[in-house]
């Protein structure tokens, strides 16, 4: 009898805090049927031929003994994202529609959960819910409140994501799903793997953190910093540092104050990547946790190599490649600042490190190149000034009549009247001189690879040297 009373007791207890405060049943994902199957959760999809399980238990868990583990899975010719969900997988076609969930009549403030996540390919994993409400009148269903939470970076020891719930209207829902998925539905990458745990609602006032997303218009000494706009708020501290710990902090990025969700930020370009990281600011008495953390990697421009293949009407651009480049993007004009240039040789983009500049007239013409990433587009990169030939298309040769010796380069056997050009691997032009003797020697003062063209009045030579 005894024992009765107290189970008795406890479920009262239970059930007195879920009337105040309603919870997920099984939120804390501690009861499953089998090893695919949490109770209250969906992870399968039925084709009608066979089930496809898409969740998995796992001891691997923040608290407790089990969490749900979700890594998205080629099955039969399909990609398919580890789901787990209140709601229903229902199989439409080539499609997996997710609908229903469970009965729930309340307004919670926010969601909190527990997550690790593995991408693959810059995947992004999903926490998302949504409380919904049926209209008698109209016979739909409509949205009343929802969370949203992508998971871009790689999360490898258990973190806390608190999220607010954005309300459209004062009605209380009474339908709530929670979903959790392993990476985008639109291009899910096999292999990205999601495991998440103790997931609850939340309903006292919480200073709730937002978003970091990522940088966009990143070039070399500047990038906007992005987060999610708080719906309780809009001021925020933006922290900016060139470590992860955030202890070399940008001067003047520490607790910067701002009162929107994306702010520019200006850097040195010293330092090969860079950190941001955001709280929000609760009037005057409360601040959030940090947000996650989004890092930076400057868009540097490429540099501008040495013309080759010149012709009386056309020559070929040369720059070198750069890491993590989408694509470059070329200018070609006639004059040093670039304020006239050829037609179809303005932001030409290509993906190659070099371009075949044709259609041209005999006269003296300047490129310069930046490079594409994900992210921005660098600044320009240095100039090459190129002079095309004035009679008909010369020869180009390779000069062989040369020695190298004590950091000096001897040229003999010159054409009469030669000028010659040296420039560095940059593109610049570090020596030129016109000759009338047959021979010269050049002093070269730094180690490195140079480019030297020697003309002449119907013929070029070049010429790939190191000192």
């Amino acid at each position: 009898m005894k024992r009765l009373n107290f189970f008795l007791l406890v479920l009262f207890s239970v059930l007195m805090l879920k009337a105040q405060e309603p919870q997920i049943e099984n939120s804390n994902f501690e009861n499953w049927t089998d090893s695919h199957s949490a109770v209250n959760w969906n992870s399968v999809i039925h084709t009608g031929f066979f089930d496809i399980y898409t969740a998995d238990r796992t001891t691997d868990a923040y608290d407790g003994t089990y969490a749900a583990s979700l890594t998205t899975q080629e099955s039969f010719g399909y990609t398919i994202p580890g789901i787990i969900q209140l709601g229903e997988l229902v199989l439409v076609g080539d499609s997996v529609a997710v609908v229903g969930g469970e009965p729930f009549a309340s307004r919670p403030t926010g969601l909190r959960a527990f997550l690790k996540y593995t991408p693959v390919n810059n995947d992004t994993a999903f926490i998302i819910s949504y409380l919904t409400r049926y209209d008698t009148l109209t016979g739909s269903t409509d949205t009343i409140g929802a969370t949203f939470y992508p998971v871009m970076d790689t999360v490898l020891e258990y973190t806390e994501i608190n999220v607010p719930f954005l309300y459209k209207d004062t009605l209380t829902s009474d339908t709530i799903n929670i979903l959790c998925i392993s990476s985008n539905p639109m291009l899910p990458q096999t292999g990205s793997h999601l495991v998440v745990d103790s997931i609850y609602l939340i309903y006292e006032f919480f200073a709730y953190p937002t978003l970091a997303l990522s940088a966009t218009d990143v070039t070399d000494t500047s990038f906007t910093a992005n987060w999610m706009p708080s719906p309780l708020s809009s001021e925020y501290y933006l922290d900016v540092a060139t470590d992860s710990n955030f202890i070399n902090v940008v001067p003047g990025y520490d607790d910067l104050l701002v009162d929107t969700f994306n702010f520019r930020v200006s850097v040195s370009g010293d330092d090969p990547e860079y950190y941001y990281r955001v709280r929000v600011k609760y009037g005057d008495t409360a601040t959030s946790i940090n947000s996650n953390v989004i890092k930076v990697t400057p868009s540097f421009p490429t540099v501008a190599l040495p013309a080759t293949e010149i012709t009386s009407t056309s020559f070929r651009a040369n720059w070198k490649s750069m890491p993590n480049a989408q694509n470059y993007l070329l200018d070609v004009a006639t004059d040093e600042q670039f304020e006239n240039f050829v037609s179809g040789y303005e932001n030409l983009s290509t993906a190659d490190t070099n371009y075949y500049v044709t259609g041209l007239n005999d006269t003296m013409y300047y490129y310069r190149v930046r490079t594409q990433y994900q992210a921005g587009t660098s600044s320009n990169s240095n100039t090459i000034a190129v002079s095309l030939v004035t009679s008909g298309i010369r020869e180009i040769q390779m000069y062989e009549n040369y020695v190298i010796r004590q950091n000096s380069l001897y040229l003999y056997d010159l054409p009469a009247a030669a000028e010659i050009y040296i420039y560095d691997i940059a593109g610049k032009e570090i020596y030129h001189q016109k000759v009338t003797n047959s021979s010269i020697v050049i002093p070269i003062r730094n180690s490195g690879i140079y480019v030297l063209k020697v003309r002449s009045a119907s013929k070029d030579w070049l010429l790939k040297f190191s000192i």
